[in-house]
C-alpha cells in the first residue's frame, strides 16, 4: 500500500491534530521572525537588562550575550516551524514518513518555542501526541488493524471406520507406457499479451523531472557557498571583528579564532545540508516517497533561511526556487506518480 492511498476515511482527530500542527507552526514562525527582527530594539535591550539583574550572579551572562542566545532561539524556532507546517500538511495526506519525521521536527521547536509563544509551543506538542493515538495509527497503517492472530491447529480428530475405508489407498497398477504414435496436444499461443504491472509503466512527470534539477542548481550553488565559508572563513574573521568594533558591538566575549572555527563549522553544515538534498533530489527521480516528503522539509529550511537573509540576491533566487520545488513536488500529476497512479 501506498503512502498516498487515500482508502478508509480520514479520522476528525486526525485532521485537527494536522490543522493544529500547521496553525500552530505558523504562529511560532511569524514570532519567531518578529523576536529576531527586534532583538536590538530599546525594549527588548531594557528586558534583558532586567532578566541580568534577576539572574544568579554564577551565569556571568552579558547583555550581548543573552541577545545571541534569543537570536539562535528564534532561528531555531524559525526553521523548525517552517519544516513543522509542510509535515503537519503531509500528514494530513496520510504520509506515514511525515507523520515519524514530525516528532523529530517538533521537540526541538516545541522547547525552544516555550521562550517565544508558550501556549502554541504546547498545542503542537499536544497535536503530534495525537497523531499517534490508536484510531489515527490505524489510519496511518489499515494493514495492522485487520490482522488476526495466527490460529495453532491442533491433531485431526479420529477418524470413523467408513473414513477410513474410503481413504485407504487403492490397489496398486503397474504404470501405462505412453503410445508412441500419441502427439503432443497443440499450443494454440495466447491473443492477449502478457500482463505488465501498471507501476512499471508509468512516466515520470515532467514537474518531478523540473524541481530535481532546480534542486540539483541551488544545492550546487550553495554547497559552493558553503565550502567557500569554510575554507575562506579563517581569513575573513579579523575584518569581521573590525566591522562589529565599528558598529558598536561587543566583541569581548569571543577571539579572532573561535570566530574562524565558526565559520567554519557554519560552512560545512551548509554543504553538509545541500549533499542531503542533492541526495533526496536523486531518490525523488526514482519515484521513493520518503525522498519526496525529505525533500519537502529540506525546501522549507530552505524558504525560512532565505526570508531570514531576504536581504541579499542569492536568497532571494533561493527563496524563488524552493518555493517552486514545493509546488511542482506537489502538483496533481506529481502525487498521482508518486502514489502509483497515472499513464
Amino acid at each position: 500500500m501506498s503512502e498516498q492511498d487515500k482508502g478508509p476515511v480520514r479520522p476528525q482527530q486526525v485532521t485537527f491534530a494536522g490543522l493544529a500542527v500547521i496553525g500552530g507552526s505558523l504562529v511560532l514562525l511569524i514570532a519567531a521572525f518578529d523576536q529576531i527582527n527586534t532583538l536590538h530594539s530599546l525594549d527588548t535591550r531594557n528586558a534583558v537588562e532586567q532578566l541580568i539583574n534577576d539572574q544568579p550572579s554564577g551565569l556571568g551572562i552579558t547583555v550581548e550575550g543573552w541577545l545571541r542566545i534569543l537570536k539562535v532561539v528564534g532561528m531555531i524556532t524559525g526553521a523548525c516551524a517552517a519544516a513543522a507546517a509542510i509535515l503537519g500538511w503531509q500528514t494530513l495526506q496520510r504520509s506515514r514518513t511525515a507523520r515519524v519525521v514530525l516528532p523529530v521536527v517538533a521537540l526541538p521547536m516545541v522547547i525552544a518555542g516555550l521562550a517565544i509563544e508558550p501556549l502554541f509551543a504546547v498545542v503542537v506538542a499536544i497535536a503530534v501526541v495525537i497523531l499517534w493515538l490508536p484510531t489515527a495509527s490505524a489510519w496511518f497503517d489499515p494493514d495492522k488493524r485487520g490482522r488476526a492472530p495466527a490460529v495453532i491447529a491442533g491433531p485431526p480428530p479420529p477418524a470413523s471406520p467408513a473414513q477410513h475405508e474410503q481413504h485407504q489407498a487403492p490397489p496398486y497398477a503397474p504404470p501405462i507406457a505412453p503410445s508412441p504414435y500419441a502427439y503432443p496436444p497443440p499450443q494454440h499461443p495466447s491473443p492477449y499479451p502478457a500482463y505488465v504491472a501498471p507501476s512499471a509503466t508509468l512516466r515520470r512527470p515532467g514537474a518531478v523531472t523540473a524541481a530535481a534539477v532546480i534542486t540539483f542548481v541551488l544545492a550546487g550553488i550553495t554547497a559552493a557557498l558553503g565550502v567557500v565559508l569554510a575554507v575562506v572563513g579563517g581569513s575573513m574573521a579579523p575584518d569581521m571583528m573590525d566591522e562589529l568594533d565599528r558598529r558598536g558591538y561587543d566583541t569581548s566575549q569571543f577571539t579572532d579564532h573561535e570566530l574562524a572555527v565558526g565559520f567554519a563549522f557554519l560552512g560545512a553544515l551548509v554543504a553538509i545540508a545541500a549533499a542531503v538534498a542533492i541526495v533526496a533530489a536523486v531518490l525523488v527521480l526514482r519515484r521513493s516517497p520518503a525522498a519526496r516528503v525529505v525533500l519537502t522539509v529540506m525546501s522549507g529550511l530552505c524558504i525560512a533561511l532565505s526570508v531570514a537573509a531576504v536581504t541579499s540576491g542569492i536568497s532571494l533566487i533561493t527563496l524563488a526556487g524552493a518555493i517552486a520545488v514545493i509546488v511542482l513536488l506537489h502538483r496533481g500529476a506529481s502525487k498521482d506518480w508518486f502514489a502509483g497512479r497515472g499513464t
